[in-house]
């Protein structure tokens, strides 16, 4: 699944500059790569700029056997898998078997009156109502079971009236590409998706793994393990996580779905035009909006970047795709950390800012300063606290103006709240920082949770939460 980001504030800007050509970025591009590697970071990038492609894996796949990534090493992309969702839904609209504006009940029994409204549009955007994930991603349930809590399950909201990324919308349309289909969730992506797109290493069980590599993944110096070896079921993993994430793919493969995505070999123009809509805005005065498994974003170069990342606190995959200035960079890494969350974006802004040299050699956690001290201590106090008051002092005392202006209070509230109940009963373990980034991380009763936040000055410019 997804990243888990209860909550995100995001202030992100690229340096708007002349576009140069991958041969005169790949100096840059391998100097950063150099300094990840030097570092202890393993991962795979792809960068194609123009139609040229440079690719590279880093790093050790498999630490135990001394296995390095190649461009070619099969690894995890988490809710990048969503776009794949959307893609079949769409599909199956254009063979006449559904429209995205279908409401849930045309196609499933015993669907509640708070959820009479929801339509597959719904789902497909985040607007459903539904809450984030509605059990552990690997814990066996059947569809029938998945459904029945589903539907059970009380909305956030009023169906429509609002936007909070949830797998359980995902899960349900792979259950109504089954219903429709004939065929299990994987078949129909492979026979509709992935074979015309030339993407022989995605998806779950039905690609030959046999004798390819495949990473293993890693929370610090401890073994997570490989994805496809945890608690799935003969068809792949069970539904908290099919539908929604979980999907296994190469580099070279997930270029491949962007290539046959620019043609018509997969969907048609009107099709697409629904895919990369910004149906909706991913939060009260977001910048974002969330099409049909993609968020798309505006650059300040007046285009328009096509994204989505995907993990699960071990893994991270990043898939950012700039159609008009035909620049795409995906990124993947088996071990998540400081350094290397954000090297796509690094890479972007290399590509779209001839000054700047990305490097991860000071991104090492280091002790706090004393005004990283202090905010941290701030937002502990907060959390301690079971009122709005100390959510807002928490916010005046402590986030940048810009911060502040993003939202109303109300939703402020809202989102440390959510933040609040999430890190409740949660044990406090340690704090570092790389940078201007600090780390703060809690064990809880469904794992290591850790609050990410950006401090300048003394002040917070971005915050989330992850697990």
């Amino acid at each position: 699944m997804k990243t888990a980001l209860t909550a995100i504030y995001l202030l992100f800007t690229i340096s708007v500059s002349a576009q140069i050509t991958l041969e005169n970025v790949t100096p840059k591009i391998e100097s950063y790569v150099a300094s990840l590697s030097r570092n202890g970071n393993a991962g795979q990038l792809l960068v194609s700029m123009n139609g040229k492609v440079w690719s590279k894996g880093y790093g050790m796949a498999d630490r135990e056997r001394q296995e390095q990534f190649t461009p070619e090493t099969i690894s995890g992309i988490g809710s990048i898998t969503k776009q794949f969702t959307g893609a079949a839904i769409l599909k199956l609209e254009m063979m006449g078997k559904l429209s995205v504006y279908d409401l849930v009940s045309d196609h499933f029994e015993n669907v509640p009156s708070d959820k009479s409204e929801m339509t597959l549009h719904h789902l497909l955007t985040h607007s459903a109502g539904f809450p984030g994930a509605i059990g552990d991603d690997y814990e066996s349930i059947t569809s029938n079971e998945f459904m029945n809590l589903a539907m059970k399950t009380p909305l956030l909201f009023e169906v429509g009236s609002q936007y909070e990324y949830s797998n359980v919308g995902y899960t349900i349309l792979a259950i109504l590409v089954e219903k429709l289909s004939g065929e299990t969730y994987e078949q129909f992506l492979n026979k509709e998706l992935f074979e015309p797109a030339e993407m022989w290493n995605t998806g779950y069980v039905l690609p030959l793994w046999t004798g390819k590599k495949m990473a293993v993944g890693y929370r610090k110096d401890k073994k997570w393990g490989k994805l496809n070896e945890k608690n799935w079921g003969e068809e792949g993993p069970y539904w908290h996580l099919k539908g929604n994430g979980g999907i296994l793919s190469t580099p070279s493969d997930m270029y491949r779905w962007h290539q046959a995505l620019m043609g018509n070999k997969i969907l048609s123009e009107e099709a697409k035009k629904k895919y990369y809509t910004k149906h909706v805005a991913e939060g009260p005065e977001a910048q974002s909006y969330y099409g049909y498994g993609w968020a798309i974003f505006p650059t300040p170069r007046g285009t328009n970047l096509i994204t989505h990342n995907g993990g699960n606190g071990i893994f991270l995959a990043d898939f950012l795709r700039y159609p008009e200035e035909e620049v795409v960079i995906y990124y993947t890494t088996n071990s998540v950390s400081p350094q290397n969350r954000d090297v796509a974006w690094e890479v972007a802004r290399m590509i779209f800012d001839a000054e700047y040299q990305a490097t991860a050699d000071d991104l090492e956690l280091r002790p706090l300063s004393a005004q990283q001290e202090e905010v941290v201590n701030g937002f502990k106090k907060m959390l301690e606290g079971s009122d709005d008051q100390t959510i807002d002092d928490f916010v005046n005392e402590f986030f940048e103006k810009g911060m502040i202006d993003m939202a109303p209070m109300s939703e402020h509230r809202k989102i440390l709240g959510r933040m609040r109940n999430d890190l409740e009963n949660a044990v406090f373990k340690e704090a570092g920082s790389a940078l201007d980034e600090v780390s703060v991380f809690y064990e809880s009763g469904r794992g290591p949770l850790t609050v990410l936040m950006i401090i300048q000055n003394g002040k917070v410019t971005g915050m989330g939460v992850e697990n």
